[in-house]
């Protein structure tokens, strides 16, 4: 059970440490008692998980103020310590995952926490892309999609500088035949495009994505697929039944019909059928990329065609562009 942030005693708890902590600004390695702040730190944070209230303290660190009276000391003393920043670093994810990383919390604040110490454990080359995965795997929590974008805003200098790498796990995953990571793969690799060339929204993105992209996606698909799959054939389907940017809910659902997301009126449940979306790739052409056009509500955006930002928003706007061969 999580014991409130704002506590009466809680609240009054932490601030007295934070007092006695503010004191030693002055000083780089000890308290006014003459105690070493990494050991008051640590005893801190026993005492924290011993009443059970790790949470608090957890909430002070990942503020992310480097000016806090409260931190700074700490950070000053750990700042030759590295492995024992990453250590802390780690714990601190570990505890609010636990916590607050299930379809329950409903907190874009709490999940914007999970994300931000995740994203600092820079010996992980996989954070994003984890993250990711764990935003997806609690289907329907519009927090946690917002909180997963907002934080991965902030790392844009980080993808910009890595992008050349942008598609290589795509290519193993495909090479491996393993549809279902290179689908989360390419839903991955349509957010980071969107940080980097600083779409406002998914909408904005397919209206405005370079080609460029799409057509590397679209190849590597086609390529590792014999043919079968690719974002140029999902668009030709639509074409062919005559769709347009207009919404025509009959076309729609011949269209799910023909690449395998709709079967006797009945859409896909991506988060219930994940098993189904998978093996449908055996007798349905073009049936994938998926999850990059509905990301985090794959079932009701197929539903609620009519709605400009659903899967219907996404194919329509690509369809046009990507005539040709």
């Amino acid at each position: 059970m999580l014991i409130p942030i704002q506590t009466t005693y809680g609240f009054f708890w932490l601030n007295r440490w934070k007092y006695r902590l503010a004191r030693c600004q002055r000083h780089t390695s000890r308290t006014p008692e003459g105690i070493p702040i990494k050991l008051r730190s640590f005893a801190l944070i026993r005492d924290f998980e011993a009443d059970g209230r790790i949470e608090e303290f957890i909430r002070v660190v990942v503020d992310n103020n480097t000016n806090s009276p409260f931190i700074s000391p700490i950070k000053k003393e750990f700042a030759s310590d590295e492995p024992t920043i990453r250590s802390f670093s780690r714990r601190a994810y570990q505890q609010i995952d636990r916590l607050w990383g299930n379809k329950e919390n409903k907190n874009k604040e709490r999940w914007g926490d999970i994300f931000r110490l995740a994203f600092a454990d820079h010996e992980n080359p996989d954070r994003f892309r984890e993250q990711f995965t764990k935003m997806i795997s609690v289907q329907h929590n519009d927090e946690a999609a917002r909180a997963y974008e907002e934080e991965l805003r902030k790392k844009k200098a980080y993808l910009k500088a890595n992008q050349v790498q942008i598609y290589q796990s795509l290519e193993k995953y495909l090479d491996q035949q393993n549809w279902k990571k290179a689908d989360y793969e390419t839903a991955f690799i349509m957010y980071q495009w969107m940080v980097i060339e600083n779409y406002d929204d998914f909408d904005d993105l397919f209206r405005g994505v370079s080609l460029d992209v799409i057509n590397e996606i679209g190849r590597l698909w086609m390529q590792y697929s014999k043919q079968q799959f690719g974002i140029k054939g999902q668009a030709k389907i639509y074409r062919d039944l005559g769709g347009t940017e207009d919404y025509n809910y009959e076309i729609w659902k011949r269209f799910g019909d023909r690449v395998g997301w709709l079967d006797e009126l009945l859409w896909l449940d991506w988060e219930l059928d994940k098993g189904l979306a998978y093996r449908t790739t055996e007798t349905h052409n073009y049936h994938l990329p998926l999850l990059m056009y509905c990301r985090f509500r794959c079932v009701w955006w197929m539903r609620v065609g009519a709605r400009e930002e659903g899967v219907w928003g996404c194919i329509s706007s690509l369809a046009p562009r990507l005539q040709g061969p």
